[in-house]
């Protein structure tokens, strides 16, 4: 890994991607539209380690949003990783937003935990949902039946006492979140950390 030593806003230092970088620098993510990288950072006013989650190439126009921002910033659940901050940023070179959440480590996603294999690109040359990426749904769906077909295949499937377990923490947050006025707008593995055994 990386690491970069600039400071973002002033605030944060000692940035190093938590994530392996994008195949392509187009790559944009499925659930933002807009290339996206995590980095874990220091706050250099408290000494603590944050995550920083970048979007590339956003320029606010509009600050309403703000408002939600401030919304989400309040939300306090045992599921659910806290929103600290958000600002907007041209330390990297170009317009940026930046999302700056708790950091927990050890983490890591629900995508990497149970369905990234090695073996995965091997198993891409006998792959029965290769599309020619013309449609960019159909080619994501298939990239999402390729990984789960090759986890089910090497691994087996999950415990069923390990699937209620996440669906009743993800149902908790849904419940705390739609509570609270708020909308998740997106149901994506690559978006919810597991720590440890749960």
């Amino acid at each position: 890994k990386q690491w970069y030593q600039r400071r973002v806003h002033g605030n944060f230092t000692g940035l190093c991607p938590l994530e392996p970088p994008a195949a392509s620098p187009l790559h944009k993510s499925s659930t933002f539209g807009y290339v996206t990288t995590v980095y874990k950072a220091v706050n250099i006013k408290t000494g603590q380690h944050m995550c920083l989650r970048r979007i590339h190439g956003y320029r606010l126009v509009n600050t309403k949003c703000m408002g939600l921002v401030d919304q989400w910033k309040k939300m306090a659940h045992s599921n659910l990783v806290t929103l600290r901050q958000v600002f907007t940023s041209k330390s990297f070179g170009d317009h940026s937003m930046v999302f700056v959440y708790d950091f927990y480590p050890g983490s890591e996603t629900l995508m990497a935990r149970h369905f990234s294999n090695p073996s995965q690109l091997a198993a891409s040359l006998l792959d029965p949902f290769n599309g020619d990426g013309s449609r960019p749904y159909t080619q994501t769906k298939n990239n999402l039946l390729r990984q789960q077909a090759a986890a089910l295949s090497n691994t087996g499937l999950l415990p069923e006492s390990l699937i209620w377990n996440y669906i009743i923490q993800l149902v908790s947050a849904l419940r705390y979140i739609h509570g609270a006025g708020l909308a998740c707008r997106t149901l994506d593995p690559t978006r919810y950390s597991s720590v440890g055994q749960n």
